[in-house]
């Protein structure tokens, strides 16, 4: 427990929202099984069904994210959080009632909703219950968390479903569901100044005071990304790496076809990536020095990941033949470096951003990056259907490529005008 990585466990705030996640996220990737079990299997629906469904639980993080958001940084976020999770736990019990598809979209679509509720109040909690110099090690945690309940609840929800059935899996989810309400039950209270407040101490300390109202708070979300470089470039590299990684994401199992590898193969190759993400992000949590430069960290990982994805590329277009071993090796690597971007980019998120609005800065960044991974799967089909699938895992890897050149090229520009945010410069000086 005294590595950097572990060191937040010890602060008992942190403990109980990291634990209450584990609970949460296990049932979050459970739901997904069973819903695609209960659509294609039990209600005998195709394709289009499985888009809409994908979409329903897409859009609401795209859109109503940003605007939900100013919620979260005016609302106490521990009720807030209590409020989402057991609204979240009756709208999971409604999936088992659900009679048809159709009655079920809007439950998928509410339950989306109240998770953009939730995510940006959980960063916004972290930002307030874990010292400065502990971030990179919560960040890690929270990763490592996402990636193994990411591994684990597929593999068991689906061993449980042909057991117990796709709508009992959805009653497994509400209970873990529930748990994590006791954990977060546990966290602190966290006080802050309502808008109005805010205004009149600003009367108070001599300053014009400004009234606040619903749009300029949800405009300064996106002003306050576009005025912190390290954040904007940071934001840009991570949205646009979701985009490439989703371009070619929903085509590996075709990859694997073609490179003569059966059922079993391609599952070898998803489980080392998820396995990558974890050692990934312990190692980002374990030696945090990068925290000096967290951009300079995702741009060299952009670099090895495009390198590998163009190596993929060639795979798929039979200039390079490897056997099993030799891509497990390349994908377990593939996966590290994705962890090992995620976890800086959660950092500068943290450190660039004002307490007082985290909660609409982290739903700007999970909207941009949702809008890329609904866009990415079609425009990567097309592509795959006109030039074949190698061709798409190049072409994203020389794009990844290239953008992490650029931003190393131009770091002095960018480290030139940081936002001098106390909060950032405290933490990069210990």
């Amino acid at each position: 427990m005294s590595s950097p990585l572990f060191a937040p466990l010890k602060n008992r705030s942190y403990r109980m929202l990291w634990t209450g996640d584990l609970f949460s996220g296990f049932g979050n990737w459970l739901d997904l099984t069973a819903l695609m079990v209960l659509i294609v299997y039990h209600w005998h629906l195709g394709a289009n069904e499985t888009a809409i469904l994908m979409l329903t639980l897409g859009i609401p993080m795209v859109f109503l994210g940003p605007v939900l958001s100013v919620y979260v940084d005016r609302l106490p976020l521990r009720a807030l959080m209590l409020f989402c999770t057991g609204i979240r736990v009756l709208l999971i019990t409604g999936f088992i009632f659900a009679p048809n598809f159709y009655l079920l979209l809007p439950l998928v679509f509410l339950r989306s909703a109240i998770g953009t509720l939730f995510f940006p109040a959980r960063q916004a909690m972290i930002r307030h219950i874990v010292p400065l110099e502990q971030i990179p090690g919560a960040i890690s945690l929270g990763q490592m968390t996402m990636s193994l309940t990411m591994i684990a609840a597929p593999a068991i929800g689906g061993a449980l479903v042909s057991v117990i059935g796709p709508k009992s899996l959805f009653g497994l989810e509400a209970a873990l569901m529930a748990l994590s309400l006791i954990f977060i039950w546990q966290l602190p209270t966290v006080h802050r100044d309502k808008p109005n407040q805010q205004a009149a101490q600003a009367g108070e300390a001599g300053e014009a005071p400004v009234k606040r109202t619903f749009w300029g708070d949800f405009k300064e979300g996106f002003a306050h990304v576009l005025s912190a470089r390290t954040l904007t470039v940071g934001l840009t590299l991570i949205t646009i790496g979701m985009f490439l990684v989703f371009l070619y994401d929903g085509l590996l199992a075709i990859w694997a076809k073609e490179q003569g590898l059966v059922e079993s193969g391609y599952g070898t190759l998803m489980s080392v990536i998820g396995f990558g993400s974890v050692a990934g992000a312990l190692l980002a949590g374990q030696f945090p020095q990068w925290r000096k430069s967290p951009l300079t960290l995702m741009a060299l990982v952009g670099l090895l990941a495009g390198g590998l994805n163009m190596l993929i590329g060639l795979g798929g277009m039979e200039v390079v033949h490897f056997p099993l071993l030799v891509w497990a090796l390349i994908f377990l690597l593939f996966g590290l470096f994705g962890a090992a971007a995620t976890v800086p980019f959660g950092f500068i998120l943290q450190t660039e951003t004002p307490q007082e609005l985290i909660g609409r800065v982290s739903s700007v960044s999970n909207s941009m990056q949702s809008a890329a991974t609904l866009l990415a799967p079609t425009i990567g089909a097309t592509f795959a259907n006109l030039y074949g699938t190698g061709s798409v895992f190049f072409g994203s890897g020389a794009l990844m490529l290239f953008l992490a050149l650029l931003t190393l090229l131009f770091m002095g520009q960018i480290r030139g005008k940081r936002q001098p945010q106390h909060f950032a410069e405290k933490t990069l000086s210990q």
